[in-house]
Formats: structure tokens, C-alpha cells, sequence
């Protein structure tokens, strides 16, 4: 089976369909009002899923034809300069307060050696203590959605760990959690902080030079909570993505349907009108909180999701982590421009764990019976070169429920 996938228009029998507009990939899902006609089924599925099945991860039907691709692209090179890619950093607190987030020198080196970071910050900054969210959101009193903030003070304490100084990042602010509170707030404290940031209606994308070529990184999202499709106008989303013909463009998009171990048909769609027809070299996804494959269309590579890089959210039973919870695995996404402006990349499995309140980030390789169902997910995710595979859902399912 190639490895790319041709220029058929994912999801339709007519291959001489016009293609859609950016507009039409909006995901108008349970996020938006009125909440009256969703918030019923929302909390039925919440219950099957948190609360009956063992796993909450979930297999939608896809087209048969998407190969799984390799972890890392054939014309890697170890010695360029590369730009470094991790997906939702949620709400998480530090200390005595929260979880103490403990990152393996093996992850941390990823961040020293490269030119630049760029992460998705799902999760409004505030400079509050003690935090109210806006009532347009509660149905009844009760808060459907959930919320999350992140003190300045331990956003800067969790770059620190990491290792990732203010000069070489830029955080996503495109996600359906930007508006939990005052998105105007985020920005002030990512401008105190000379952080640049993207998604946004004002600062779509941010330019970095990287091998001697100009790379454009756009920021966007078509999901939004309710109070963010009330605000949508603040955020960048796909029928606002128009890239130059002239650079190496990358999209850092947060989109997919949470939970799924594959990616739905209107997401493959998007993945395919962007790289194929709107001048992007590279798709890099989150959004679904766990890892999703890697497809390469027309030799352009769409990485569908991350996965979350660092959240504190546990099974919300047991306060930890369960054996196999397919949301312990992400993964650095490593890309660099070759000389044709192609897109190499590699991406780095990141392995999460937690001991009573200590929240690691270690490496996937190495000894440990704990690490085994993740290192057998990433292993089917991402075949060995020349091994390229159809993804079976229920495979997968397999190997960690």
C-alpha cells in the first residue's frame, strides 16, 4: 500500500466534488448552545463512559484506506535545526496545593536542543488565587463543561521544569477552552512574560527561521465551548487559515472528537483540503487528549493528535492513573524544512506516570512492566519503516482497556 494517500476526496464516491470550504469544518458538536438539546445526552455519555466502562477511549468508523506511517520520516537529520511540537497543557497545579511534576532529563533535552517550542495552552493564565468562572455557563447552577485556569506563577514554574525558556516558545491560544475566563487576561500575561502566542484573531501566526528558511506556524480551532462560539470572533479557526505560497507553513490545530483512537471522517477531510489545497506542508493535532496516527498525504505528514502533554487528571475515582489508560502516552513532534521545503520530522513517545502526587514525564524506552501497554499502543500507532499498516479501532482498543 503507498504510503501517501491520493488525491481522492476523503469521505465522498464522487471524485469530481468540488472541494469544501474551510467553513465548512467548524465542529458544531455538543460545545454549543443550546445547551437544553445536548446536556442530557452529554451527561448519559459521560456516565457510560466514566462511569461503566473500564475505558474511555472510543473507535468511530473511518475509511479503510489511511496508512499508519513511521515515527520518524526517512530523511531525519539529527545534526539540523528543528522546531519541537507537544500538545495540551491544561490546568495543573504545583506544590503543596496539587501534583509535583517531576521531568526525566532524557524528555528535557528534547526542549535544550530545540531552536524553538511550540505548545498548545489550553487553559486560560490568571494572576486570581482563588478563581470564579463566568455564570453564562452554568446550566441550572451547574457547570456542564469543564473549566480550568493556570496561576502565572505556576505556568512559569512548569516551563522551568521543563526547561523551555520565554525566547524560544509560543503557546497555541485557538482551543474550546481559551474563553474560561478573559482571554484579553491571557494575552497580558503572555505579553508580561515575552511569550509569543498564536490563534488568535489579532496574531493568527508567528514566523521563525529555522535551517535558513522562513517557517510560518498558524494557530486554530474548530471546536469551541459555549462560551467561546459567543466570543468566536477573538479566535483563529479554519476559515481563517490562508497561507502564503511563499513560506513552509504549518498548521497547530485543536480539533477531532475527544477519546477516539482514530480520527473521524471530517477531521481526515480537513487533514486532506489543507495540505492538498490550501498551502500547508504540515497538520500538527490536538485535541482528542490521546494519540491518534500519522498520515502522510501527498508527502506531507498530518500528526492527528499529541496527545496531552501535561495535565493533572487522573481517574477522577481512584485519584490515579489505571493500568493502560491510554491517556498516559504523548509525544514530541521534532520537525525541521529539508532543502525542497519537505517537512522531516520524529516524533519522541512520552511516557506519563504517577506516584501518589508526583506526576512524571519519562521516556517510553527502557525497562518498566508498567510501560508496557503504551509501548505496545505507540509500537501499532507508528510502524517501523516500510511496515505501514490500515488502523484497526478495535485493535487498539485492544491494548489499552
Amino acid at each position: 500500500m503507498s504510503n501517501a494517500v491520493q488525491s481522492c476526496r476523503v469521505g465522498s464516491n464522487d471524485s469530481d466534488a468540488s472541494p469544501k470550504k474551510l467553513t465548512d469544518f467548524d465542529q458544531r458538536s455538543q460545545d454549543l448552545y443550546p445547551m437544553w438539546k445536548w446536556a442530557p445526552g452529554w451527561a448519559i455519555k459521560n456516565f457510560l463512559y466514566r462511569g461503566i466502562c473500564t475505558s474511555m477511549e472510543k473507535a468511530p468508523k473511518i475509511l479503510p484506506d489511511i496508512p499508519l506511517q513511521p515515527s520518524v520520516s526517512p530523511s531525519w537529520q539529527n545534526q539540523n535545526e528543528y522546531m519541537a511540537f507537544i500538545g495540551d497543557l491544561m490546568g495543573f497545579k504545583l506544590g503543596d496545593a496539587g501534583a509535583d511534576l517531576i521531568v526525566q532529563p532524557e524528555i528535557e533535552k528534547h526542549f535544550q536542543k530545540a531552536k524553538y517550542v511550540v505548545l498548545n495552552l489550553e487553559t486560560p493564565l490568571t494572576t486570581e488565587t482563588n478563581v470564579s468562572f463566568p455564570d453564562s455557563d452554568k446550566l441550572w447552577g451547574w457547570m456542564p463543561t469543564p473549566k480550568f485556569s493556570l496561576h502565572k506563577d505556576a505556568f512559569r514554574d512548569l516551563l522551568e521544569r521543563l526547561g523551555v525558556g520565554s525566547e524560544k516558545l509560543c503557546v497555541n491560544l485557538a482551543n474550546n477552552h481559551s474563553h474560561d475566563l478573559d482571554l484579553a487576561e491571557t494575552e497580558r500575561i503572555l505579553d508580561e512574560m515575552k511569550i509569543k502566542y498564536i490563534g488568535t484573531s489579532g496574531n493568527i501566526s508567528e514566523s521563525f527561521m529555522l535551517n535558513g528558511k522562513t517557517v510560518q506556524v498558524y494557530g486554530a480551532t474548530s471546536r469551541l465551548n459555549p462560551r467561546g462560539y459567543n466570543h468566536r470572533h477573538e479566535i483563529s479557526q479554519p476559515e481563517n487559515l490562508q497561507a502564503s505560497k511563499d513560506t513552509t507553513n504549518i498548521v497547530f490545530l485543536h480539533w477531532g472528537w475527544e477519546y477516539y483512537s482514530v480520527p473521524d471522517e471530517q477531521t481526515l477531510e480537513l487533514a486532506q483540503h489543507l495540505l492538498q489545497d490550501h498551502n500547508f506542508h504540515a497538520v500538527i493535532g490536538h485535541g482528542p487528549h490521546i494519540m491518534q496516527q500519522i498520515s502522510n498525504f501527498d508527502g506531507k505528514p498530518c500528526f492527528f493528535s499529541l496527545g496531552d502533554f501535561i495535565t493533572d487528571n487522573p481517574d477522577k475515582r481512584t485519584k490515579q492513573w489505571s493500568s493502560g489508560d491510554p491517556r498516559q502516552l504523548t509525544g514530541i513532534a521534532m520537525l525541521q524544512v529539508g532543502h525542497n521545503d519537505e517537512i522531516q520530522y520524529e516524533l519522541v513517545s512520552v511516557y506519563k506516570r504517577q506516584t501518589g502526587r508526583k506526576y512524571y514525564l519519562v521516556s517510553l524506552d527502557g525497562e518498566g512492566t508498567d510501560k508496557q501497554a503504551a509501548r505496545e499502543r505507540f509500537e501499532y500507532l507508528f510502524p517501523l519503516v516500510g511496515q505501514t499498516q490500515t488502523p484497526q479501532p478495535n485493535a487498539l482498543q485492544s491494548l489499552c482497556c
